[in-house]
């Protein structure tokens, strides 16, 4: 180990592995070893460690995946003074084949996103499938120079405020201020668990998915259109806008969005089933027998117009005059004289 490079060594309190962690000067220049190990992501990531070594203790199999050491390879420190973000290399060998795989690890935490669904008077009063749905969610647009896309459409994003649960962060505010929608616990619908991991490979993303029924008027639908139909103002960073839900799946790429899609389409399946299963068995017994009696009228009425084109068709072909007997030719006896037709025979019989 360099003289210029700190480190700190640990025993994980649950699986007693010890683990140790480099620091080299370029990266303490801009945060200090003691700082970011206090950086939530890192220290979810080494208790997260710490849970699956313990599992792996207690398995039977004699392979076992050996992280003993992280080396800090980068830092970002927001303009708040916060870290965002930390970059590192974990030494992680396959033993018994003391075999190395891949562990560059990208640090950022958690968030959250929500599918904000606008209702009106117009809203089906059954739950219907997103692809039957015209009703309209928020998306948020932005810049997005990873992808790189500079209009980036998506479900807004950012994180739950721990005192009393709301939305919170830019996105937040951006709604709050453009559309006067603020989101409340209670209103949310939890699509997730913990969350849903977009790139596990290399990133220890995860996003907890919500969805959130808004009312709103026909008016006020139209106002909050109008104030997002226009012009981006001078320095905004993002901007909103609407798309039908039934549309959402072609709008954007975003895996978040279309994961929440797909789970909230998953929620309203349910909701079906269970409206299906709380019928009793008077009012199923009732919903089959309106079905066969409507059944049995079309099939009336078929019978019907079926009846009707036969004989229309029969009387057509009673009216028509008998086709002519063509005469039948005489025939040839042996000897070359004519052979008597099979009338003359029939007057002698």
């Amino acid at each position: 180990m360099s003289s210029n490079t700190y480190s700190s060594k640990r025993v994980l309190p649950e699986s007693r592995a010890e683990i140790e962690i480099e620091c080299p000067s370029h990266v303490s220049s801009i945060a200090p070893l003691a700082e970011i190990e206090r950086f939530p992501p890192l220290a979810d990531w080494i208790n997260n460690l710490d849970r699956q070594i313990s599992k792996q203790q207690t398995s039977s199999t004699d392979a076992a995946i050996v992280v003993d050491r992280i080396t800090l390879q980068s830092v970002d420190v927001f303009k708040s003074g916060k870290i965002g973000f930390v970059k590192f290399a974990a030494s992680a060998r396959r033993m018994p084949e003391n075999k190395s795989i891949p562990g560059v690890v990208f640090l950022r935490g958690g968030a959250v996103a929500i599918l904000l669904i606008l209702r009106t008077s117009d809203t089906p009063a059954k739950p219907v499938l997103s692809f039957q749905d015209s009703d309209h969610v928020v998306l948020t647009v932005q810049p997005r120079i990873a992808v790189p896309d500079l209009n980036y459409a998506e479900i807004p994003a950012g994180m739950l405020d721990g005192q009393n649960g709301e939305f919170s962060g830019t996105a937040a505010r951006e709604l709050e201020e453009e559309t006067g929608l603020v989101i409340g616990a209670d209103e949310l619908v939890e699509l997730t668990g913990r969350g849903v991991y977009p790139s596990p490979g290399a990133c220890d993303e995860f996003l907890r998915l919500f969805a959130c029924e808004k009312r709103v008027s026909q008016n006020e639908l139209e106002t909050i259109k109008g104030k997002l139909s226009g012009l981006r103002d001078e320095g905004e960073f993002i901007t909103l806008r609407l798309a039908r839900m039934k549309d959402l799946c072609r709008e954007t790429s975003d895996m978040k969005t279309l994961a929440a899609l797909c789970l909230w389409d998953r929620l309203v399946s349910e909701r079906m089933a269970t409206n299906m299963a709380g019928l009793s068995t008077g009012a199923l017994i009732g919903i089959l027998c309106a079905g066969f009696a409507v059944a049995m009228v079309v099939a009336a009425y078929l019978m019907s117009v079926c009846t009707k084109r036969m004989e229309k068709s029969m009387s057509k072909t009673d009216a028509a005059p008998p086709a002519p007997e063509s005469p039948m030719p005489p025939r040839i006896s042996e000897e070359g004289t004519l052979a008597p037709s099979f009338s003359d025979i029939s007057k002698h019989v």
